[in-house]
Parts: structure tokens; C-alpha cells; sequence
């Protein structure tokens, strides 16, 4: 996450690479081509930024639902006194958002009571080895685009 800027600062910077290379060539540029350039690169942008969060969150939370298969119980905790909120609005906010959490640990209480945590612990790494290989694959062909196709 720290790398995320530069490494999208470095797909907008492909934009201009090839503008200067379509103002180096002879002949008369048409603002469509100029358009089409840029719009080409900032769709890439989306992709890039997709390709670069959605592992990260995937892992996270795979690692955190590996964690709540461990016999330590995350959720047994109690939650965090919340700051005095006066707004009722806020307050049933809150009061959902618990709700949600507590349904949460409760379903995977149940799903613990069905299967072992062995088994869940053991498709939760899978999951996770799945998700690192996975990102590894497409960071490698972001680099292939980048060195090879690019270029061309």
C-alpha cells in the first residue's frame, strides 16, 4: 500500500511517454488520437488500481477469518466503549453495527461447530496461498505490459 502511488504515478506517466512520441512524428495530430490516448491510460488506471487493492483486501481478510478459525476467540471480547454520542442517528448506527458484528460471530461459531478448525483453518490457508499466487501472476503481467507491450 505504501508503493501504491508511485506505481500508479508510473501508469499516468505512460500517457505522457506517448504523447511525446506521437508530437515527435511527422504529420498533422488530431485531438481524437491525443483523447484516445489518454482515455486508454486512465481506463488502465482503473485496472491497475483493482489489481493492486482487491488482493490486499482479499488477504486481509482471509488472514483475519484464519485467525477467528484459531482456538483464541477474537470475538469474545468485548467491543470498545464508544465515545458518547448523543446523535440518535449515530446511535443506531452503532447499535447496527454491532448487530452485524455479533450475527457475524455467530455464524462462525456455528460454521466452527460443524466443521473442525483444522479443516477450515487448512481452507483458509489454501484460500490465502491462492490469493498471494494469484496477485504474483498478475503483477507479473503488468510487468510484461510494461516492458514488452508498451514499448511497441
Amino acid at each position: 500500500m505504501v508503493l501504491l502511488r508511485h506505481r500508479l504515478q508510473a501508469y499516468l506517466n505512460t500517457a505522457c511517454t506517448k504523447l511525446e512520441a506521437i508530437r515527435k512524428e511527422a504529420g498533422k495530430i488530431y485531438n481524437t488520437e491525443i483523447q484516445g490516448i489518454v482515455t486508454q491510460v486512465f481506463y488502465y488506471l482503473c485496472v491497475v488500481a483493482v489489481q493492486l487493492i482487491c488482493p490486499l483486501t482479499l488477504i486481509a481478510a482471509t488472514l483475519l477469518m484464519n485467525r477467528s478459525f484459531t482456538s483464541a476467540n477474537i470475538a469474545a471480547s468485548p467491543p470498545a466503549a464508544a465515545a458518547n454520542v448523543t446523535d440518535t442517528d449515530s446511535e443506531s448506527l452503532v447499535n447496527s453495527v454491532r448487530a452485524n458484528i455479533q450475527e457475524f460471530s455467530l455464524s462462525l461459531s456455528e460454521l466452527r461447530s460443524v466443521f473442525s478448525s483444522n479443516l477450515l483453518q487448512s481452507v483458509t490457508s489454501y484460500f490465502i496461498w491462492f490469493f498471494m499466487y494469484a496477485w504474483t501472476v498478475t503483477t507479473y503481467f503488468g510487468i510484461f505490459y510494461h516492458t514488452y507491450l508498451v514499448r511497441a
